[in-house]
C-alpha cells in the first residue's frame, strides 16, 4: 500500500504568496486604465481575482489526488502543447497583436499556449529527472533530452516572437537540471562543499549554472 503523502507547506505558502502579490500588482498596474476604459479601477481586479479562486479550487483539488498520475499526461501535454505553439503561429487562428502571435481566441475565452507549455515542461522535466537518478553526469542521456524537448517548445515561443516567456522556459530547464544535480551530490555525500555547489561533471558546473544567471539577467532587461 503507497504511503500516505502529506503536502508541503512552505511550497503552499510560496504559491499563496505569489498569487497574492499578484492580486495585488494587477490592482496597482490597472485601476488607472480601468477606471479610464470601463469607469470601473476593479474591472481587472475582479477578473483576476475570479480566475484566483478558479486556480485555488484546482489547487485544492490536486491537493487530494496521487500526483503520480500526472506521470501519464507528460506525453500528451508536450503534445499539445507542441500542436497549440504552432497554430498561434497560423493566421487566424492566433491572433496577431502588436506584432505578435501569442493569443488563441476560442469564443470569449483567450488564452497563451505558452502557460500550457511551461506546465507540460515542468511535468516532463519532472518525470525525467525521477527517471534519471544517477545519470546527470551523462550528457547524451541525462541531460541532452530535456535540453531538446525544452528547446523545441521555447524555439517555438521565441517565432512569435516571446523573448521573456522563451528565456523563462530555459531558465526553467537550467534550474532544475542544476537542482537535481545538486541534490544527487548531497545524497552521495559529496566531497566537501564546493560539490554541493558546482556538481560533478564539467557541463553541470561550466555551463548550467552561467546558463541559469545569463537567462534570468536577459529575462530582466527585456522586461518593459
Amino acid at each position: 500500500m503507497p504511503r500516505q503523502l502529506t503536502p508541503d507547506v512552505w511550497l503552499f505558502g510560496a504559491a499563496v504568496v505569489l498569487l497574492s502579490a499578484g492580486v495585488v500588482m494587477v490592482y496597482s498596474a490597472s485601476a488607472i486604465v480601468a477606471a479610464d476604459r470601463f469607469h470601473d479601477p476593479y474591472f481587472f481586479l475582479k477578473k483576476q481575482l475570479f480566475w484566483a479562486l478558479i486556480g485555488a479550487g484546482v489547487l485544492w483539488a490536486a491537493l487530494r489526488c496521487d500526483y503520480r498520475w500526472l506521470e501519464k499526461a507528460v506525453v500528451p501535454a508536450l503534445l499539445v502543447a507542441v500542436v497549440l505553439l504552432v497554430l498561434v503561429l497560423v493566421p487566424p487562428i492566433g491572433q496577431a497583436i502588436n506584432g505578435t502571435r501569442r493569443w488563441i481566441r476560442l469564443g470569449p475565452v483567450s488564452f497563451q499556449p505558452v502557460e500550457l507549455a511551461k506546465l507540460a515542461l515542468v511535468l516532463y522535466l519532472a518525470a525525467f529527472l525521477a527517471k534519471k537518478r544517477g545519470e546527470l553526469e551523462d550528457f547524451r542521456t541525462g541531460v541532452l533530452p530535456p535540453l531538446l524537448v525544452a528547446g523545441l517548445l521555447a524555439g517555438l515561443v521565441l517565432v512569435q516572437p516571446d523573448l521573456g516567456n522563451c528565456l523563462t522556459l530555459v531558465a526553467l530547464t537550467f534550474g532544475l537540471l542544476y537542482g537535481r544535480a545538486v541534490a544527487a551530490a548531497e545524497f552521495r555525500d559529496a566531497e566537501g562543499p564546493t560539490r554541493l555547489i558546482f556538481p560533478p561533471g564539467p557541463f553541470l558546473s561550466q555551463a548550467l549554472l552561467p546558463g541559469i544567471i545569463v537567462a534570468v539577467f536577459a529575462a530582466a532587461s527585456d522586461s518593459p
